[in-house]
């Protein structure tokens, strides 16, 4: 009899084990499957909303572009500039007249502007006209500058360049990423050089969706320099 019981008790905790075993098992099975599914949808979830990121700065950074190159063509074709930085024998009158048009016509591109730029603009004649605030270069300074040279060299090209601190009122203590472009003649024949100026700081605007901690952002330009970063060791290099 004790070895019926035996025998029984043997059969129960076989059959006990194996119950056991397989519900482990199952449970290793299912919590994988959990975590594997988990794992597709973080990262599909990651991946889409990395993606989206990508395509709102693409967006911001084209607009700024964008904004940037139709205020630096409204400004080159307009008559006022010209005049005011290639004629010297204009009238008491026909200066007053055209100074007034040329602020007019610069301060109706800014209202329409959604970017915080200081505006500078150097004659090769030696005049130069800043829309707000204060220059703290000389013009003959200005233009002996590595960036002015780098625009009159490309005249044709709109450059985005880096300095470490920039020359007027409100740049002076601060990176700046400048946008210059000659200004030229319908010959082709340079008689200027226009300046966008925006701190670097404003500039990192466009790609602040990105967290620092997760993402190093790098905006290089032409010549490879970092002209932006959230890693500001590695500007201007």
């Amino acid at each position: 009899m004790i070895s019926n019981i035996l025998r029984k008790n043997s059969l129960f905790f076989k059959i006990m084990c194996a119950v056991v075993v397989g519900v482990i098992c199952i449970s290793i099975a299912i919590s994988g499957v959990i975590i594997n599914i988990s794992r597709d949808i973080f990262e599909k979830s990651y991946i889409d909303s990395q993606q989206k990121i990508i395509e709102r700065v693409y967006e911001k950074l084209y607009d700024f572009h964008r904004q940037s190159v139709e205020t630096i063509n409204s400004i080159n074709s307009n008559r006022a500039v010209r005049l005011y930085f290639t004629e010297d024998n204009l009238s008491y009158n026909e200066s007053f007249n055209n100074i007034y048009n040329m602020n007019t016509h610069i301060n109706s591109l800014f209202k329409e502007n959604n970017y915080s730029y200081d505006l500078v603009i150097a004659g090769l004649n030696g005049k130069t006209y800043l829309k707000d605030g204060l220059l703290y270069k000389e013009p003959i300074d200005l233009l002996e500058m590595e960036i002015s040279k780098k625009s009159l060299e490309e005249k044709d090209t709109i450059l985005y360049q880096y300095l470490n601190k920039g020359f007027t009122s409100t740049t002076q203590y601060e990176p700046v990423v400048i946008i210059t472009k000659a200004l030229t003649y319908d010959n082709g024949e340079p008689y200027g050089i226009l300046y966008l100026i925006i701190n670097e700081k404003e500039f990192q605007k466009n790609y602040d969706y990105f967290s620092p901690d997760l993402n190093s952002v790098y905006i290089l330009n032409k010549s490879n320099i970092v002209i932006s970063s959230n890693n500001n060791v590695n500007l201007g290099t």
